[in-house]
């Protein structure tokens, strides 16, 4: 399994390679582990809702979840879901649509782009959307 936490805790670039890289076990195991942990807050008063947070699975699930825990720029508009997509990881992205995540609009004209400028550029989003649409990484130019 992938080493989830640095030094400034769980890094939502370790977890979009994972994505990417298809760790379905593991993320499906996290997001239950929270949910599990949330239901359990709900009934009994003692245990706090915002304890699920503090564990590794509840930081995995925010991060899986909810579009505001992008920590970088360098992330904007390259969601979990988006980074399964791109990897071509069916079953992973099957299961962040069930957990509740919005497969991304990728725009029909996105195969024109040019990949290469794209990377060069730092434009990871345009890279993303392209290999989620299908191109190979390896296709010559």
């Amino acid at each position: 399994a992938a080493k989830l936490e640095s030094d400034r805790g769980l890094d939502s670039t370790q977890l979009r390679l994972m994505c990417a890289r298809g760790d379905t076990e593991l993320i499906w195991a996290c997001l239950v582990t929270f949910k599990r942990y949330q239901a359990l807050a709900a009934q009994q008063p003692s245990i706090s809702s915002e304890g699920a947070l503090a564990t590794q699975a509840g930081q995995v699930a925010m991060l899986l979840l909810s579009d505001a825990s992008v920590d970088s720029t360098r992330w904007v508009g390259c969601s979990p879901i988006l980074c399964a997509m791109a990897g071509h990881r069916r079953l992973l992205t099957s299961l962040l649509r069930a957990s509740g995540r919005e497969v991304p609009h990728i725009p029909a004209d996105i195969l024109r782009s040019d990949l290469m400028r794209a990377a060069a550029a730092g434009d990871l989003a345009t890279v993303l959307l392209v290999l989620a649409a299908g191109r190979d990484v390896n296709a010559g130019y």
